[in-house]
This record gives structure tokens, sequence and C-alpha cells, in this order.
């Protein structure tokens, strides 16, 4: 049977591609959705078959690790589900991106992050792989914790190369103003009233 799950799993499996080879990505500010360390963007993506992909992205950028940032996005087509990524930078210590597994901490407590993982030479996208019920749960776990933590995992070759061996190399997001951010940008996509689909004879 047809459900939302199903959909996000497949919006998952199927945008890895398309989003790689888009041709075109349009970024722009949401207003009324900029609540101390987060805020709120539109991203319209061309994809390789001309479509467009609209995105509602509430965001925050971790201020120790240049280049991490936390998301969540909600899509219209899809019913405007939450839909949780971390983006990292590649770097010698961060889990590998075949691991499929990130372990994180809210407020001390600890939360396992499955991942379906889209990489480049540059980054490395880990989307939470979960159902509808457990991604509002995620959701509402940010809406209530203070600062997210990524915790990493090192080899003794990693701790001897590390400039700071007492520090044990997690990644942090501050959660203030998540609440206010991503539920403005949730009322954005739920405003959006997305073009009808329509199948032809090549579908």
């Amino acid at each position: 049977m047809y459900s939302r799950w199903t959909a996000l799993v497949g919006l998952a499996v199927v945008l890895a591609p398309l989003t790689a080879s888009a041709a075109d990505v349009q970024v722009s500010p949401l207003t009324d959705t900029e609540f101390q360390d987060w805020s709120g963007v539109l991203e319209k993506t061309t994809l390789g078959d001309r479509s467009i992909l609209n995105e509602y992205v509430a965001r925050t950028r971790s201020r120790g690790t240049p280049g991490a940032v936390l998301e969540v996005a909600f899509i219209p087509r899809f019913g405007c589900t939450p839909a949780l990524r971390i983006i990292l930078p590649e770097q010698d210590t961060q889990p590998s991106a075949d691991q499929g597994l990130l372990l994180l901490s809210l407020d001390g407590e600890p939360y396992d992050f499955p991942a379906l993982i889209d990489s480049d030479s540059a980054l490395h996208e880990y989307s939470f792989l979960a159902g509808q019920a457990t991604q509002q749960e995620l959701r509402l776990l940010l809406d209530t914790s203070s600062h997210l933590l990524i915790h990493q995992t090192f080899t003794a070759d990693d701790q001897a190369g590390k400039s700071d061996p007492e520090s044990d190399g997690s990644i942090e997001f501050s959660l203030l103003g998540s609440r206010l951010s991503v539920l403005a940008v949730e009322s954005h996509c739920q405003a959006h009233t997305p073009i009808p689909f329509e199948l032809t004879e090549s579908n």
C-alpha cells in the first residue's frame, strides 16, 4: 500500500542522482524565520528532467566546525513531512561515508541517526532514514533541546595526529531558536500549492 513513508524513501533514493546533476539551484531567504541561531530558506532546484523541486529548509550552522549544517526540510509535494539531514565537510576525523549511522546526543541523551548518505568530494549529507512518526519524534526532540552533538570515533592514528588530543572531536549545533524557525518554515511549506503531477505515456 502506498504511504508517506514509501514516498519519503522513494524520494530519498530518487533525489540523490537527480540533485547531483541538478542544473540550477536558487536559494532565497524566507521571511519571519530567523530565530537566534536558526533561519529559513527556500531552495528551488532544477532537476535533470527540468522539473522544479521546492524545499523549505530551516537550518543552523555549527560554530565550531566550518561547513557543518543541521537542517529540517519540508517538501510540499510530499505533504510537508519533516526530513532531517546533517551536512558535514569532508575531514579525516568524521564518520566515513559508508558508515550509515551517526551517533548523536541531545542535551546529553544518546540518539542513533540511521542515514542515507550522499557524498561528493567536499561534503557528506546524512539524511535521517526513518518513517514519518520517527521523523516527527526527532523533530520534537530538537524543539525541546538546547544543543545537539555528533559524536565521532577515532583510531589511535587519528588521535596521534590531532592537535588537541584531549578533544573528542564532537561537532556541536545550537538548537536555540529551532522550534520557532522550524515551525515558521513548515508554515511556508503548508501555504505552498504544488503543481499537480500528471502521468504521461512515457511514465
